[in-house]
């Protein structure tokens, strides 16, 4: 391997080694210098290792490519290597960067040479110039050759572990190193689904290669974030559209936009009184704090479940921004600080008064932050959709911050406590434990220390039992489900671990199963996938499959008793009124093998064979265009007694066998107790399939126009309609078992 040092200006950086304080460097995207414009995405790939390797260094600062992406950007140039030295300088200063690492690579036939220079932020001069030539899939030499030439040449002085870090190998397979850099460009091309696609191509080609897991997680997280913040923001205009056209309620509707045009300002110098804005819609829209704070006039005469979702997301946008400022915004929206929303004559010093609250010019951290914490598990992780475990982690994060923020550690032993309970009920047993023997090393309380042990030995027991389990999915499902809201059941009942153990299922465990499993509208929300579903009706006929948490499966199922009685079922899933996506979703009618009937207990079954569904094929449907999911009762003007007077409609697309049909519903409920089961439906028009599909995947497209459904291998359009955007959902009707798998909603 030829390689080549150019000496320019490099003693100036000899004169010893460099501190944190005096180096700050920053990577560039290295170029293509080749007319083969196939590699040019390696250059982002070159550009991370380069970045993700100097970062191991602690006497070196690297700034974040996203940072010089967009300096770039707003300098008008090309995110590559080639950069004069005048232009790198001039990035550098506006990054606060001391050197400017710019380069470029050539791939010919099997032979790749990589050219780089170190550029002096504020003299403009070259300091470094480096370059290296090999065999192209020896890549990974060639960049770890001239990496050692910039460590070498800065005389940065590393600790033992620092150059085993360095010398690390991200991967030696060519091909999944050029589907990683694939992945970054297409990042920046905000081709968010095809650019996770490269990244898990390029995970699945070298398992060994973390550099791609982690830029994949990140980039799933950056992603998802991008994706909320779009939403909130298209759910914030239609809202604004409909709150001007509000009659009832006037003045909270007033307060209300007042809100979200302040919670849609972009920027650092609005960010207080953003962050102010989503805290307050929040309390207002949801129900929070036993109504202190909420829109009393709007939730009578408004839809409450669209009112709800609207607080989700503005919850999801407030913790992805207020959780990185921690501790100058606080993470949780708590019950704590805020008595109302502004009031419409004095709400610009109402406004001043809450942002005031919540961003105090007090160096020490306010107590409520602290008092907030635990009410994470309560209410911000239900609006932002997580399961039990993702609760038990973010939760446990925000106290080791705080107690890294808090050296005379002054948080309530009982917090805590609290959340080594959550970490035990979703198993997480290790973190439950240190979280135990770190309260237990900070007390001299006989009877603190005896409820700890006694915490920690439940863990062991768990374990064991995990250990000892023919079927461990079964067992941790058992265990979590059996735990779910408790903060002191023991580990559980000797006979029903042995059962949970066993490799068969016996009948009393998946009766017991299907009950834990079982949907109830008093309980929220399910993640099925990771969508979340809302039951309307349908208790005890509409549960799911296995749970991998207590609140998060795969699958739905529906099924009705053994009695042969017609029963149904409706759901609200996703909870973002869409326009314009599509549903996808797998159907199959045959019962699982852990599947049981909740109205036959394993007692009173006679006979070997598991009971079976009655005879009959459930009429599945997929709800489009929701509105007025639930609007209060109110009084008729005509007759003066109660009436649901904004009932909830829509259009169902249903599949009853080999028949597809479109039906236009509305709900004509006369009572607030009885309400979502009965509905007046209008058949729109329907289309009759070759054969009878047994299983299969079923999509459904919505456009405001036209519904397409593909199902059994065949297509089925309704046009000529004229919808509107809504919330989507399923329904069930009849009898029999449909197992429904794949749940998935996109955009178009």
């Amino acid at each position: 391997m030829a390689v080549k040092l150019l000496a320019a200006a490099v003693a100036v950086l000899l004169m010893g080694p460099a501190t944190a304080t005096e180096l700050r460097v920053a990577v560039a995207a290295f170029d293509n210098a080749a007319d083969d414009d196939a590699y040019d995405a390696l250059g982002k790939g070159l550009q991370s290792m380069f970045a993700t390797d100097l970062a191991t260094v602690t006497t070196l600062d690297v700034v974040e490519r996203e940072r010089l992406h967009d300096i770039l950007g707003e300098l008008e140039l090309a995110d590559s290597g080639l950069l004069d030295p005048g232009t790198a300088a001039r990035a550098g200063q506006l990054l606060g960067a001391t050197h400017l690492l710019t380069g470029s690579f050539t791939v010919i036939g099997d032979r790749m040479r990589l050219d780089a220079r170190l550029v002096e932020v504020q003299s403009a001069a070259v300091t470094l110039g480096a370059s290296a030539e090999g065999e192209r899939d020896a890549f990974f030499e060639l960049q770890k050759d001239l990496l050692g030439q910039l460590v070498d040449s800065l005389a940065l002085d590393l600790s033992p572990k620092e150059r085993a870090s360095v010398a690390r190998i991200h991967t030696a397979d060519f091909d999944a190193f050029a589907e990683f850099s694939h992945g970054i460009d297409l990042f920046d091309q905000q081709q968010y689904d095809e650019a996770l696609a490269a990244l898990q191509r390029a995970s699945a080609q070298d398992e060994d290669f973390k550099l791609a897991r982690l830029t994949l997680a990140e980039y799933e997280r950056i992603a998802s974030e991008i994706r909320d913040r779009a939403e909130t923001l298209h759910s914030s205009r239609a809202e604004l559209a409909r709150l001007e056209a509000l009659a009832a309620g006037e003045a909270e509707a007033g307060v209300a936009r007042r809100l979200i045009e302040t919670a849609a300002l972009r920027g650092e110098p609005h960010r207080e009184d953003r962050l102010t804005a989503l805290y307050l819609l929040v309390h207002g829209y949801g129900d929070v704090d036993h109504d202190k704070a909420r829109f009393r006039q709007l939730r009578q005469t408004e839809d409450r479940f669209a009112m709800e979702r609207m607080a989700d997301r503005f919850a999801q946008q407030y913790w992805s921004e207020a959780r990185t400022l921690w501790p100058h915004a606080p993470p949780v929206i708590g019950t704590n600080g805020l008595a109302a929303i502004p009031r419409p004559d004095t709400y610009d010093e109402d406004f001043a008064l809450y942002r005031r609250t919540l961003f105090p010019d007090a160096e020490a951290l306010p107590q409520r932050q602290r008092d907030d914490i635990p009410t994470f598990s309560r209410e911000m992780a239900l609006r932002m959709h997580l399961d039990r475990r993702e609760t038990a982690q973010q939760q446990l994060a925000l106290l080791r911050d705080w107690k890294a923020l808090d050296p005379e550690f002054r948080l309530f032993p009982s917090h805590f406590r609290s959340t080594a309970s959550l970490l035990t009920n979703t198993l997480l047993l290790d973190e439950s434990t240190a979280v135990l023997r770190m309260l237990a090393d900070g007390t001299d309380d006989e009877v603190q220390l005896r409820l700890l042990a006694s915490a920690i030995d439940t863990n062991r027991d768990l374990q064991a039992a995990l250990e000892g389990a023919g079927d461990d999915r079964v067992m941790a499902e058992w265990l979590m489900l059996n735990r779910d809201g408790s903060y002191t059941a023991p580990a559980g009942d000797r006979r029903d671990l042995e059962a949970a153990s066993a490799h068969a299922i016996p009948p009393k465990l998946l009766f017991a199963l299907a009950h834990r499993r079982d949907l109830s509208p008093n309980r929220g929300h399910v993640l099925v996938g990771d969508l979340p579903v809302w039951l309307l009706t349908g208790y005890q006929v509409l549960g799911t499959g296995p749970r991998s948490d207590p609140v998060r499966a795969q699958t739905l199922r529906f099924a009705t008793p053994l009695d042969g009685e017609e029963r149904s079922a409706l759901a609200i899933v996703d909870g973002v009124p869409r326009s314009e996506y599509s549903v996808h979703l797998e159907l199959d009618f045959e019962p699982a093998e852990d599947w049981w009937p909740l109205d036959v207990h394993p007692t009173s079954h006679e006979g070997p064979d598991r009971p079976q569904p009655p005879e009959g094929r459930p009429r599945v449907g997929i709800l489009v265009g929701l509105q007025n999911v639930h609007c209060a009762f109110g009084e008729d003007p005509d007759t003066g007694r109660s009436a649901l007077l904004r009932p909830m409609t829509g259009h169902v697309v249903q599949l009853d066998g080999p028949t597809v049909r479109l039906r236009r519903f509305t709900e004509t409920a006369t009572s607030s107790h009885a309400r979502w089961r009965a509905f007046e439906a209008e058949v729109l028009a329907e289309a009759t399939l070759r054969g009878l599909p047994r299983n299969g995947d079923v999509q459904v497209t919505v456009h405001p126009d036209a519904i397409e459904v593909r199902y059994g291998g065949q297509r089925v359009v309704f046009d000529g309609l004229q919808l509107e955007p809504g919330f989507q959902g399923l329904a069930f009707a009849g009898t029999g078992y449909v197992e429904l798998s794949g749940l998935a909603i996109a955009e178009d």
